[in-house]
């Protein structure tokens, strides 16, 4: 809403260039306060070998997320050929919410090599949360990495549409996505964001099943290099770019490629499903 938004640049400005103001606006929702996800067996094991080889890596970028990030490890293909110049660690744990990815980024120390941080996450929270709370907790993730490590670029990529058919989930998402591209750039110049394509989605409303599995949420190997693809597209473009971020003023008035890093579990379907016309996941 309007109030949420001039609320949001309000808190900004009062920071007078300190973001500890603006996270503790953050701080408002189950979204945006970051929790151990204590439920999921085998969860803080993960996490532990992920700190592990963070201390014993010097990757030049890190992915922190969801299964969508870490099913980008699936095929290994496309892994290498996208990402393995970079060494790329993948910290993406199946099923976690914004607030789960928050605690594991305030509880782990990336290399000093790292230049670029990719966050992708906020699917889960569909369900639990407003778009804004969703995307709130997307963004205090990217101010957290961002206050703690203020050399590096931060992608925060757009959430992926779901379901077969349109679908208030999609709809929500589609907002999520709009209030993160409203508001990534006013954070810091190094953090950006990556709206997603528009033929994930095809032009009769049906989602293009050929990038999906049969769950109509995760990405087969198709979907995997599309979305990776796009990644190494705003690598290029993040480097390029070295502007301020736009005036607040003026947005009110305008309104390692390392096996070893695989978590235990994507929550991903097995590799022989197909992509068909399926019933929506309740994922």
């Amino acid at each position: 809403s309007l109030f949420i938004t001039v609320k949001f640049l309000l808190i900004m400005t009062n920071a007078n260039g300190n973001q500890n103001g603006l996270l503790q606006y953050f701080n408002s929702s189950t979204a945006t306060i970051p929790i151990k996800r204590l439920h999921k067996n085998g969860w803080i094991d993960t996490h532990n070998k992920h700190v592990s080889l963070c201390n014993r890596s010097k990757p030049t970028m890190v992915f922190i997320g969801d299964s969508i990030t870490a099913g980008l490890m699936r095929y290994k293909n496309v892994w290498s050929k996208y990402f393995g110049r970079y060494k790329a660690l993948n910290l993406g744990i199946g099923g976690d919410q914004t607030q789960h990815v928050l605690w594991r980024i305030m509880n782990i120390n990336l290399p000093h090599s790292v230049k670029f941080v990719i966050v992708q996450c906020g699917s889960k929270n569909i369900y639990r949360n407003s778009f804004t709370d969703i995307a709130n907790g997307i963004l205090k993730i990217a101010v957290l990495v961002e206050k703690k490590y203020s050399d590096l670029k931060l992608i925060v990529t757009g959430l992926l549409p779901r379901d077969y058919h349109s679908s208030k989930r999609r709809v929500k998402i589609q907002k999520v996505n709009d209030h993160l591209q409203l508001h990534a750039k006013t954070l810091s110049k190094n953090i950006y964001f990556m709206p997603q394509d528009n033929d994930w989605v095809l032009k009769n409303n049906e989602l293009n099943t050929k990038y999906y599995y049969i769950d109509n949420l995760h990405l087969n190997e198709a979907g995997n290099e599309k979305f990776a693809r796009s990644i190494t597209k705003m690598l290029h473009f993040s480097s390029s770019i070295s502007s301020s971020p736009p005036a607040l003023l003026s947005l009110i008035t305008t309104t390692s490629s390392l096996s070893s890093s695989l978590p235990p579990s994507y929550d991903l379907p097995s590799s022989s499903s197909s992509s068909t016309k399926s019933t929506s996941s309740t994922k």
